[in-house]
């Protein structure tokens, strides 16, 4: 399994995207030359993973994955509300 710390977070976790049938008249016009608008606070490189606890409790590491942050911390799985990454701007993103 590889690590993802250090990598940009939109590499690993695209944005959904609906699929929409596009007629010919509403198509969007190509720009070209423009840079695509990105998010600055869901954007950045990974520093940590995260679980959120039950109880609004934070436990993290900078190497592993979510599991391994509960063997660690030695936290059922049972107990974790969510499970997230710290970016390097100083965000949490959730799944």
């Amino acid at each position: 399994m590889t690590s993802i710390l250090g990598q940009n977070i939109n590499l690993i976790r695209p944005r959904n995207i609906k699929p929409v049938g596009v007629r010919k008249s509403d198509r969007p016009v190509a720009k070209y030359n423009t840079k695509p608008k990105t998010n600055k606070d869901q954007s950045g490189k990974v520093l940590a993973v995260v679980i959120e606890l039950i109880n609004n409790d934070l436990f993290g590491l900078y190497q592993g994955t979510h599991m391994q942050v509960c063997e660690f911390h030695d936290i059922s799985p049972h107990y974790v509300k969510r499970t997230g990454w710290v970016l390097e701007n100083g965000t949490y993103l959730w799944r």
